[in-house]
């Protein structure tokens, strides 16, 4: 939870045009994931912390944006 709360500090380069606090991001993903696979716990889990890496742009790593990157 304290790093969701962190991570509401950040902005973030890949959706710069939201005004919802990051961790509302995080709480919706898990929750549509709770929705649509209610039997998944880890599921759920993976939704609500899919985005807490990005607190690392807080100590000076560069934000990389999925959408740019070609695997």
């Amino acid at each position: 939870m304290e790093a969701l709360e962190i991570l509401n500090g950040l902005k973030d380069e890949s959706d710069p045009d939201t005004e919802e606090p990051n961790s509302f991001h995080a709480f919706q993903t898990a929750e549509g994931a709770r929705a649509a696979h209610p039997d998944l716990d880890w599921l759920h889990l993976a939704g609500l912390v899919h985005d807490v890496g990005k607190v690392m742009a807080l100590y000076g790593q560069p934000q990389v944006c999925h959408r740019h990157l070609r695997i």
